[in-house]
């Protein structure tokens, strides 16, 4: 009696654990995009492209931006991660991507092409692990033509993470080449 109802912007999602290969050009988009339509019917369910612009949790209801309002009995809300954009400001020429969500760094990851061929030069804010995959990936992307930076504070701020993998990881980030920078 179970019935299951998926709700997102976008008839696909962007599966993250392959995005550096995608960045590394050793995937194409197709590869790391998951049809979410073809995912619910095979899975029985029913998906539905809209946004969720409010909830009720008194009443479990889902108000939709197109459609009409849904009921639930169950929910469970993944609304991925977003980048932290509160107290940065950039300066007016910059040329910024956010990472987060990963959607919008893979969609554009034409225009950081074009913007790596007249620059020398591209950084990277971030303090996790993900900061220095992203790295990696743009500096096997573009190889020796541009200088990666790293802009962190402090140590790799992640919970699962022992003193051992955070130093091979400093270790290959040296080796690669990417400049990192306390800030």
């Amino acid at each position: 009696g179970l019935h299951t109802i998926l709700i997102n912007q976008d008839y696909d999602a962007i599966y993250s654990g392959l995005t550096p290969k995608f960045i590394q050009n050793q995937i194409n988009k197709n590869e790391i995009s998951i049809d979410l339509q073809r995912l619910c019917f095979n899975a029985n369910a029913t998906f539905i492209k809209d946004e969720i612009i409010s909830l009720d949790t008194n009443l479990n209801i889902i108000n939709l931006y197109n459609l009409p309002a849904i009921k639930f009995d169950i929910l469970s809300i993944n609304t991925g991660s977003i980048s932290k954009k509160s107290g940065i400001n950039f300066h007016k020429g910059a040329k910024n991507f956010f990472v987060k969500p990963i959607s919008l760094l893979v969609n554009q990851i034409k225009k950081i092409d074009e913007i790596a061929k007249y620059k020398s030069t591209l950084t990277v804010i971030g303090n996790g692990i993900a900061g220095y995959e992203i790295c990696f990936a743009l500096k096997q992307r573009y190889k020796n033509g541009i200088r990666i930076n790293l802009i962190k504070s402090g140590n790799i701020d992640e919970k699962n993470i022992n003193k051992y993998s955070w130093f091979k990881i400093n270790k290959i980030s040296k080796k690669m080449g990417i400049f990192e920078i306390n800030g």
